[in-house]
């Protein structure tokens, strides 16, 4: 099937797991990708196994807690794509400590990746996917 052929897809978090196989998926539905993570190694892997299923890619290691990564990160996409169509937040991070144990810094670090950096993303799209 080629459910996303003249698409362009943003997917944060592709170096590994549910963003890795979303990638693989899509790329195997025809989409266009921008692939991200801060795990550069694996966001290759990625890449690397879509460009083999015949999927324009592009990457960028990036950190979607940082608001001026997102901006380069969309901006980077755009520029190299001509466009995005899609937006998939996958970024996330867990932390497996007990609660009695954990810092304060590991939850901030939490809510930095998986909501800040989700709204951060969402706001830099905006405009393109309207």
């Amino acid at each position: 099937m080629e459910r996303f052929a003249d698409k362009v897809v943003l997917i944060t978090g592709a170096a590994s797991g549910i963003g890795r196989a979303t990638a693989e998926r899509l790329a195997s539905e025809g989409a266009a990708l921008a692939l991200s993570d801060v795990n550069a190694e694996g966001l290759e892997a990625t890449a690397e196994t879509c460009r083999a299923a015949g999927a324009q890619v592009f990457s960028q290691v990036s950190n979607v807690a940082d608001e001026a990564q997102v901006a380069d990160l969309v901006a980077a996409a755009v520029s190299e794509h001509g466009r995005l169509d899609v937006a998939v937040n996958v970024a996330g991070i867990l932390h497996f400590e007990d609660l009695r144990r954990s810092e304060l810094a590991d939850w901030d670090r939490i809510i930095a990746v998986n909501l800040t950096g989700t709204f951060l993303v969402c706001r830099a799209v905006m405009d393109h996917l309207l």
